[in-house]
C-alpha cells in the first residue's frame, strides 16, 4: 500500500514539473529530510554537512560547508554533492548556484537507471526562478513535504499562502527595500546604484540578486587574503535595460 501511495504521489508530481528545469524528472517522494544521500555519502559527512549549511541552519557560519563540499567535489564528482553546493550557493550567488544545479541534474539524468530527484532541487529551483513557476515548484514542495515547510524562507512561505503572487506586489517592494535600509545601516554600506534600483518597483530577482551579492562582498571582505582568494564570487552577468546599467557598476565595483 505504502509503494502504490509513493507512485501515485510520484506520478502527481512530476506532472507538476511540466514547463519547469526539472520537468521529466522523477521525484523521491519517499524522502523525510535531510541530505539523504542513499548511502553515497557516509553517513558522518552527512552529519558534518547538515550542521555546516546555511540552507537548513541559519545559524550556520557563512562559507564553511562551501568549503567543506568542495574538498569533497575534489576526491570525487558526484551528483548529490553539486545539489548540496548549488542549495548553499543560492544564498550567495544565483549565477554559480545555477551552474551547481545544472550539473547536478547532468549526472543525474546521465545516472543509469536514473536516479531520482531529491526534494530539496525544488526549493532550490525556485530560488533561481521567478513567479509563476518559482511559486509552482514551492508549491509542489510543500503539498508534498509539509513536514519540511521549516526549511523555506517567511518568502517562500507567503508566497504559497497568499493567492496573489505578484513579481510588481507593492507588499514585496516594501519589504526588500527595508532589508536593504537595515543592511546599510549595519554594515555601513553606501551604494547610488542599489539605492536606485531598492526604489524600483517589481525585479524582484535583480534586487535579490543584488542583495545575495552584497552579503557576500561583506563576508568577503573580513576574510583573510587566502580564504577571500578561495570564496571569491565569479559574477558574469549579461545586462539588458536600465536595470543593468544600475547592476553593473555595483558588481564591478565590489567584484573587480
Amino acid at each position: 500500500e505504502h509503494s502504490s501511495i509513493v507512485s501515485h504521489d510520484m506520478h502527481e508530481a512530476r506532472q507538476r514539473l511540466e514547463g519547469t528545469i526539472l520537468e521529466g524528472l522523477d521525484i523521491d517522494c519517499s524522502w523525510v529530510g535531510g541530505i539523504n544521500s542513499r548511502g553515497i555519502l557516509p553517513s558522518s559527512v552527512e552529519k558534518n554537512l547538515t550542521e555546516k549549511m546555511q540552507f537548513i541552519n541559519a545559524d550556520a557560519s557563512p562559507f564553511t560547508a562551501i568549503e567543506h563540499i568542495r574538498t569533497l567535489l575534489k576526491q570525487k564528482d558526484n551528483a548529490i554533492l553539486h545539489l548540496l553546493m548549488a542549495a548553499e550557493k543560492t544564498r550567495h550567488s544565483h549565477h554559480e548556484a545555477s551552474q551547481s544545479l545544472d550539473r547536478y541534474l547532468e549526472l543525474l539524468k546521465a545516472s543509469k537507471p536514473s536516479a531520482m530527484l531529491h526534494p530539496w532541487a525544488l526549493v532550490i529551483a525556485s530560488r533561481l526562478t521567478n513567479p509563476p513557476i518559482s511559486t509552482k515548484l514551492i508549491a509542489t514542495f510543500i503539498e508534498h513535504f509539509p513536514s519540511q515547510y521549516v526549511i523555506l524562507t517567511p518568502t517562500e512561505r507567503g508566497s504559497y499562502d497568499s493567492d496573489d503572487d505578484n513579481d510588481d506586489d507593492e507588499e514585496i517592494h516594501e519589504t526588500l527595500f527595508r532589508h536593504w535600509n537595515e543592511f546599510k545601516a549595519k554594515n555601513a554600506v553606501v551604494s547610488d546604484a542599489t539605492d536606485s534600483l531598492m526604489a524600483l518597483i517589481g525585479l524582484r530577482k535583480v534586487k535579490e540578486e543584488v542583495s545575495s551579492l552584497w552579503k557576500s562582498a561583506i563576508l568577503l571582505k573580513k576574510m583573510d587574503p587566502e580564504a577571500r582568494k578561495e570564496n571569491k564570487v565569479v559574477a558574469n552577468y549579461v545586462f539588458l535595460g536600465n536595470p543593468g546599467k544600475l547592476f553593473a557598476p555595483l558588481t564591478k565595483a565590489e567584484y573587480s
